[in-house]
């Protein structure tokens, strides 16, 4: 049976109460400086962070340990509120950004991609644009109705608990938390793609938080690949032999209790921050799989981490740009939102179709991102486009809508808001590298029906052929009648014309002979 965080057991031996005399608890530090890995539930730490995670989950609201943030009118800050209230507060706007963004790289990216934030201390907590990271997982938790992810927000909220008492002792100065969030083993591979999980590769999420200095600390996740597109699983061995190689043993524990279980390293192991633990996980997985690995996908060599940081700073601000669209557009509708889940659910759509757009124009996006009914129409559609046939390309994209489906990390993932509670994103600017030429307005195309030049605009909902009327908006089958009637009386135009010509040119013979 999974294990809670209610439910943690304590390590043999490890009495919380043994640090109760400073002596003690000297003596403890000095054997920690020795180690260079510690599991969290071993630090002396746990018996006050497993009672403030209890309170918390108890009320999953309010609570006399820690203060609750709320608005003017009494509401828990929410990305419902926040949006509400980011025309005039600069915080509230700054949550709302961030929401898109985060939301929209767990869609694009589900391995090979690392992101990185800083948490600041206001009020002695850890937060993000003053919302406490305590307060986002208990927020969280009263939206989920699956058992599954209830449990999961459980831990998590314990995890957050953790890292401010590590940061309120100044642990995280010299040591670094590290959690694994890998898919569920014990749900159905259907039921965990419903929730969010990306199961084609059964990617996972790897947290570290640390480089501390007084007042804030660096998060950073790097989500790497877990399996193979046959569908053979190397994560949870894998994640089990790294803990294995830090001296610790995990063998007996499943995937809940290793998300239960972070680690604290010493930053002398990682001195490259989150990547180091990649570089260890790669290097394990290639080791279990007999194939080199490179953010736990299959890789042919000369992979250059140093350089893969550089792409990832690129495609960070191209998130930036689809964040300001997707923020303005939540921003915009805010007024409409009745409930929390409203925002959510808005986010969603929005993400959802800015990363069936993106996905286009940006080959940094894995294909498989959407789902493998939507593979071939990503593919067509990236041909289309680069041969600037945009009235293929504008029915490759409509299969893509229709076809197409993502998901931003379930609850477990480390997203910086509420944004994936749930567990459900005009070709332009900002798609792809930064020299792209945004495309956009009146552009000569070619039908793929009539096969003759037409004129449309791609950012457009649909597009007509200004010659056989095929659509966008009609059927395969009904474009190619209309393009078949359109050749058939072109061809009937044709011979008409070509028996005018016959007799105009037969009456001009019969003149000149007359003349003569």
């Amino acid at each position: 049976m999974a294990l809670s965080p209610t439910e943690v057991e304590r390590p043999n031996g490890v009495e919380f109460e043994d640090f109760t005399h400073e002596s003690d608890f000297i003596l403890w530090e000095k054997e920690l400086q020795q180690k260079t890995a510690v599991l969290a539930e071993c630090l002396p730490y746990e018996g006050e962070a497993l009672d403030l995670s209890r309170a918390l989950l108890a009320s999953a609201a309010v609570s006399s340990l820690i203060k609750i943030e709320t608005v003017d009118n009494g509401e828990q800050t929410t990305l419902m509120t926040s949006a509400q209230r980011a025309n005039y507060d600069p915080d509230a706007k700054a949550m709302v950004l961030t929401n898109a963004k985060t939301d929209y790289l767990e869609r694009a990216y589900k391995s090979g991609h690392t992101v990185s934030v800083d948490l600041f201390a206001v009020d002695g907590e850890l937060s993000q644009h003053g919302q406490s990271m305590m307060n986002v997982n208990v927020n969280s938790m009263k939206y989920l109705t699956d058992e599954t992810l209830k449990n999961r927000g459980r831990i998590e909220t314990h995890n957050a608990v953790r890292q401010q008492k590590y940061f309120e002792a100044g642990l995280l100065c010299d040591h670094t938390l590290v959690t694994f969030s890998l898919v569920p083993e014990a749900i159905e591979k259907s039921k965990a793609k419903k929730l969010g999980f990306f199961t084609e590769n059964m990617s996972l999420a790897i947290q570290a938080v640390g480089s501390a200095d007084d007042d804030s600390v660096k998060l950073e996740s790097a989500f790497v690949a877990g399996a193979d597109l046959d569908g053979r699983r190397f994560d949870l061995d894998t994640v089990k032999q790294l803990y294995l190689d830090l001296g610790i043993d995990i063998q007996d524990k499943n995937t809940e209790q290793i998300l239960a279980s972070p680690v604290l390293i010493h930053n002398s192991l990682m001195k490259d921050g989150v990547v180091d633990i990649v570089k260890l996980y790669d290097c394990i997985a290639g080791r279990i799989t007999s194939q080199r690995r490179f953010y736990g996908q299959q890789a042919s060599g000369g992979n250059d981490y140093e350089e893969h940081k550089k792409e990832c700073t690129r495609r960070e601000r191209v998130a930036n740009e689809v964040a300001e669209r997707t923020a303005d557009a939540l921003i915009a509708a805010a007024d409409t939102f009745s409930a929390p889940l409203d925002a959510t659910r808005k986010l969603h759509e929005l993400n959802d179709a800015e990363l069936k757009r993106m996905i286009v124009t940006d080959s940094s996006i894995d294909v498989a991102v959407l789902g493998p009914t939507a593979v071939h129409a990503v593919e067509q559609a990236r041909m289309y486009y680069a041969n600037n046939d945009m009235m293929s390309l504008q029915i490759s994209l409509e299969s893509i809508r229709r076809n197409g489906s993502s998901s931003s990390c379930p609850n477990g993932g480390f997203s910086s808001g509420e944004s994936s509670v749930v567990g459900v994103e005009s070709l332009g600017a900002g798609m792809g590298d930064e020299n792209q030429e945004e495309i956009g307005g009146k552009q000569e195309m070619t039908c793929p029906f009539c096969e003759e030049k037409t004129s449309g605009d791609p950012c457009a909902d649909s597009i007509t052929c200004t010659k056989c009327s095929a659509s966008t908006k009609y059927s395969e089958e009904e474009n190619n009648r209309r393009a078949a009637q359109y050749k058939k009386l072109k061809m009937i135009k044709v011979a008409s014309q070509e028996a005018v010509d016959k007799n105009f040119w037969g009456l001009m013979k019969g003149v000149k002979d007359d003349s003569r």
